[in-house]
């Protein structure tokens, strides 16, 4: 096995993606499970006693050393209070210029406090700048957006031009990393515990205002256990600490002064919350207790004194108008009410044995009832009609039947677009023969025979197929393939569907893609298996003809497969078999 030189603060993720890669494996899940690792752990930097061992029984680098790259040894470092708060393992960030200079995860852009590359003084990224989806150890490693397809660069990165931004994060970072009080001003200087409890209670004072320092934004709740990450907002937060501390307490009084205009129910939760957090530091209690935050307390804003004020209530609007009824079509217009022989679309319903008036209305514009409008917005069916429709679809009555209850068909065939309506169309076509187990059964009580429900389903998925074509999942499963590589495949113009159904919102679509075209595709490019099936290579060979660039990945980067234009490899492995 190929060994690959640890880079500077690397942490153990990223190494073992490099190790995957070097030694041409095709996934980290294989990897990871020769590790005695789950996948979810994997990716989360987060390696037991056991898979550091056979890390080491494999690699031969020191279990001290690998453990320094784990992420439980934050733990050690800074402690569980810490670590729980201010570790991120739910998402990565990254700074796009060192990436594109040498593709690696740093161990330390886990923690929350750092925000931005000292060395190119731009922002960590946590975010594709495409589609703003989170950013996985996959992504950031393979060098892809696992949502869109991204191809990450170092124009994603945001410079930082505002110099106190900086300077806190030079103070932050070169105390964090050496475990250092951190050394806001010549007269005040804050354990690292001190500092984050007081930078938590600024930011519950801090939250909802326009930002001291820096570009003009809204400051937004701190940082919580498990949430989605904003990068920024964290920068913004310690520095916006920084100049409250500064010149101190005549800055934290400058922003206690609109601190006041707030609710006065809205700051009793926040001081209980203020608090609670400060009981954990004499440091911080003394520095609050030189201010004038509780002095204010309960001191009413202009906001409550406002909600004081008696508004005079609008009146309820007068001669409401009754909203149109849903159906569109077979609509009779009645003089009067005939009480006899007439039943409401809820009646109908219960007659059908089907929920409410939705459907019902469905089969009205279906052309199956008539629906009678009287005076007054009343609305009526026929029930003889009601019942007659039932008659003739429920089919014949056998109590021995047993097989595929209605419900369980319209789930089933709900997946070729057929609904309540379609689905009454296939039965009224003779293409699926119904049946009841009791006399004078509901639509709820009809059940189909299994083979023909089969026979049904393969017809549409034949009709679907030659109308339409194939599905996402069938050409993942064609192909073997998963999402993220379609998408990018579609990217890059490799295939492209040919049909797209939008529903209704048009907020969600369904792509159909030829079948011609996913075969030309599966016969243009092969796996390592079907390379050594079809030139009779062994597969230890073909790995070696890669490590040593002979033949190459057709599709790098897309996939977590190696595949092979068959039309470029053929001639140099004829050459290589005859030789």
């Amino acid at each position: 096995m190929l060994i690959p030189t640890i880079n500077s603060g690397e942490s153990l993720v990223s190494y073992s993606y490099r190790v995957s890669k070097a030694n041409f494996y095709a996934s980290t899940q294989s990897l990871a499970s020769g590790w005695k690792l789950n996948i979810l752990q994997f990716n989360r930097n987060s390696f037991t006693d056991k898979s550091i061992n056979a890390i080491h029984e494999v690699t031969g680098i020191s279990k001290k050393r690998l453990h320094l790259m784990n992420e439980s040894s934050l733990i050690e470092v800074f402690g569980v209070e810490f670590y729980d708060l201010y570790v991120i393992r739910n998402q990565f960030k990254y700074c796009p210029v060192c990436i594109c200079e040498s593709r690696y995860h740093k161990l330390f852009w886990m923690l929350e406090p750092v925000t931005c590359c000292l060395k190119h003084k731009c922002f960590l990224r946590d975010s594709c700048s495409m589609c703003h989806a989170r950013i996985s150890i996959r992504g950031l490693m393979t060098n892809f957006c696992d949502e869109c397809g991204h191809l990450f660069s170092a124009r994603d990165s945001i410079n930082v031009s505002d110099r106190f931004l900086l300077q806190t994060q030079r103070i932050i970072q070169n105390q964090l990393l050496k475990n250092k009080p951190i050394i806001v001003s010549d007269d005040t200087v804050m354990s690292l515990n001190d500092f984050l409890i007081f930078s938590r209670v600024a930011s519950h004072l801090l939250q909802g205002m326009n930002s001291y320092v820096g570009d003009y934004r809204v400051m937004e709740p701190l940082y919580k256990k498990n949430s989605a990450l904003d990068n920024q907002m964290s920068c913004y937060k310690y520095a916006n600490v920084f100049w409250l501390l500064n010149n101190f307490p005549s800055n934290f009084n400058e922003m206690l002064e609109k601190y006041v205009e707030l609710p006065l129910k809205v700051r009793g939760y926040k001081n209980v919350r203020i608090q609670h957090l400060s009981n954990g530091s004499s440091c911080v209690i003394g520095l609050l207790s030189k201010t004038n935050l509780f002095e204010n307390a309960n001191k009413p804003s202009m906001t409550s004194l406002k909600s004081l004020i008696i508004c005079e209530i609008p009146k309820r609007r007068e001669n409401f108008k009754k909203p149109n009824c849903a159906v569109k079509e077979n609509i009779i217009e009645g003089e009067q009410i005939a009480s006899e022989n007439l039943i409401t679309r809820t009646e109908a319903a219960s007659i059908l044995g089907i929920s409410g008036k939705v459907q019902i209305n469905k089969l009205i514009d279906a052309g199956y009832f008539a629906l009678r409008k009287y005076p007054q917005n009343c609305w009526y069916l026929n029930k003889a009609e009601v019942c007659s429709f039932l008659e003739s679809i429920r089919g014949e009555c056998d109590p021995n039947k047993s097989g595929v209850s209605f419900y369980k068909a319209l789930l089933k065939l709900s997946k070729y677009g057929l609904d309540l309506v379609g689905t009454i169309n296939i039965i009224r076509s003779n293409k699926l023969r119904a049946f009841v187990t009791k006399q004078h059964g509901k639509l709820s009580d009809i059940i189909f025979d299994p083979v023909d429900m089969e026979q049904c389903m393969q017809m549409l998925k034949d009709n679907r197929k030659v109308t339409k074509g194939l599905t996402k999942a069938e050409v993942l499963y064609i192909l073997k393939l998963d999402y993220r590589s379609l998408m990018l495949l579609e990217q890059r113009q490799l295939l492209v569907p040919h049909y797209e159904l939008f529903y209704k919102s048009k907020k969600r679509r369904i792509n159909y893609y030829s079948q011609e075209q996913v075969e030309d595709f599966k016969r243009k490019y092969i796996d390592v298996r079907e390379v050594s099936d079809q030139f009779g290579i062994s597969i230890v060979k073909i790995r070696g003809l890669i490590r040593k660039g002979i033949i190459q990945d057709a599709l790098k980067g897309i996939t977590k497969r190696y595949l092979f234009e068959v039309d470029e490899i053929q001639p140099i492995l004829e050459n290589l078999r005859t030789e």
